[in-house]
């Protein structure tokens, strides 16, 4: 049965344009393989409209959010805003009007996804937000839809310019897209106020050691379910040359999954905005052919826990470097305070030598496992016994 849908797009930046003209070059496409004719009825200038936008004809152009959704023919409407508050608003006015919602904000979702969905509910739309985490990549509806019968118990991500800032208070876009994801695949609530960051950059000659070790450095976002609860972290890591992330490039998105039953799935490619734009079409395909459901995918957010227990002492192991300057036995007090302490060494490199006079001792080191508030203390104690720095301080996965 052909469906008839109507579409509204709010903003007219790159993403906005970038939607606008998907639609516009493939609505014969959509047509004959989905069975859905699309119709772009309006688009909302983010500025208000003091900047003349070329590509949209005149009569496209909405002057305001209540002329979008006092319209009957628009279905959906397209949250394509830089601003979140701004893309709030908009959202929750559209579902008010009983307007399906389609976003690629991750903000959005972390920060205010249970009011938005109280709302979509009571009056019988959805909220799509497949697109919001790394870019044109399924991950959203891998994780809802693809292997809801499994449980997963761990997601680790990569995500390209993983240090730009998702929103205008500086927190990495990698946090919100930990955020959703883990939340989808632990079907709890993992707020992305707790995840830990420690994004210190890691100097080139660990990086090269850390090979000769068979490890590759990689800056990821990292979420475990554990029986102590959700462990939820980004921050730089060295993997095993073998580890699925490995060989990604920096400027690929990609996610491994490790599902009880299904074992590592991994998905990545590229980003940037047609990926973005592409994924936001995805899901207006997908809120056009599953409107019988009365709602979206979205479903593991409704049972979340607010009451999540986050792990800050997870566990990992470490490579360390520490150096000391005019003094003896620089390996005999690293042993005797990690072996107190419990923790076990599996390399060790040890490097001696004179600068302006003056002899230096340097030991590089991989740890087992061990608790991150246990390393960390165990460091302290070293520091304490005279004239020892910590070069470098890199966490290692093993799995």
């Amino acid at each position: 049965m052909l469906k008839r849908m109507g579409i509204a797009v709010l903003g007219t930046g790159d993403l906005g344009k970038e939607v606008y003209r998907l639609f516009d070059r493939n609505r014969e496409f959509y047509l004959k393989t989905q069975n859905v004719e699309f119709t772009l009825e309006s688009v909302l200038a983010e500025n208000g409209g003091d900047v003349p936008v070329k590509w949209v004809p005149t009569e496209k152009l909405a002057g305001n959010i209540a002329e979008v959704i006092a319209d009957p023919a628009v279905d959906v409407v397209i949250d394509a805003l830089s601003d979140v508050e701004q893309a709030k608003t908009y959202a929750l006015a559209s579902l008010h009007e009983g307007k399906n919602v389609v976003t690629a904000n991750a903000e959005l979702i972390c920060r205010y996804f249970s009011e938005l969905e109280r709302v979509a509910r009571r009056n019988g739309c959805g909220v799509f937000f497949g697109a919001c985490c790394l870019s044109g990549i399924p991950a959203v509806r891998t994780l809802a839809d693809g292997v809801q019968a499994d449980k997963i118990a761990e997601i680790a991500l990569n995500v390209p310019d993983l240090k730009k800032a998702g929103n205008r208070n500086g927190e990495p876009y990698a946090a919100y897209c930990l955020s959703v994801l883990a939340s989808l695949a632990f079907h709890v609530r993992v707020a992305v106020g707790k995840i830990f960051q420690d994004l210190a950059a890691v100097e080139k000659a660990d990086v090269e050691l850390g090979k000769k070790f068979g490890y590759e450095l990689k800056t990821l976002a990292i979420a475990k379910n554990t029986e102590k609860g959700v462990e939820a972290r980004l921050h730089p890591v060295f993997v095993k040359k073998s580890h699925p992330l490995a060989g990604v490039a920096e400027d690929v998105s990609a996610i491994c999954l490790k599902g009880e039953k299904s074992g590592c799935l991994v998905l990545s490619g590229k980003g940037g905005v047609s990926a973005t734009a592409s994924a936001i079409v995805s899901d207006v395909l997908g809120a056009a052919t599953h409107s019988e459901l009365g709602y979206a995918v979205d479903r593991n957010f409704a049972s979340s826990d607010t009451g999540t227990k986050i792990v800050n002492d997870f566990k990992s192991g470490y490579y360390l470097r520490f150096k000391s300057v005019g003094s003896e036995g620089l390996l005999s007090k690293l042993s005797a305070v990690l072996s107190r302490a419990g923790i076990s060494v599996s390399r060790l490199e040890q490097k001696t030598g004179v600068s302006q006079l003056v002899e230096w001792e340097s030991v590089t080191l991989v740890t087992e496992q061990s608790s991150e508030n246990a390393m960390k203390n165990a460091i302290s104690k070293i520091k304490k016994t005279g004239e020892v720095t910590l070069e470098a301080f890199v966490r290692v996965e093993e799995d």
